[in-house]
């Protein structure tokens, strides 16, 4: 089974409904380490609430989530944070830079820090 994934989709018109995809990556079983760069295709809130579900896999470890250039926004900071409760999370990687985020976007995102075993 795959332990590694990484894929990159920049710019490649990925619809925010096209990311439930990448989240059902949650169910391999073996996955530890996963790599998207999804930057730069116009991904919205809801994208990132539907990325949050990768917190109910069980073994993923290292989690790198490239989201430059897109429209997350504030709610989608929130939904990021969820990433929090990934069991097996060790490090988490975020890029959401140019996503039209305000300071609210940076409170909700300090939540990270309330898991004691995250490194990001």
């Amino acid at each position: 089974s795959l332990a590694t994934v990484r894929l990159s989709l920049r710019s490649t018109a990925l619809s925010d409904e096209g990311v439930g995809g990448l989240a059902g990556l949650r169910k391999l079983p073996c996955l530890r380490v996963l790599w998207v760069d999804i930057g730069n295709n116009g991904l919205e809130a809801e994208a990132a609430r539907v990325l949050s579900l990768l917190r109910e896999s069980e073994s993923l470890t290292d989690l790198t989530l490239l989201l430059a250039d897109n429209r997350v926004g504030d709610n989608g900071a929130w939904s990021l944070s969820l990433l929090r409760s990934t069991p097996a999370l060790r490090e988490l990687n975020l890029d959401l830079s140019r996503n039209r985020l305000t300071p609210k976007a940076g409170q909700s995102l300090a939540r990270l820090r309330e898991t004691s075993a995250l490194t990001a």
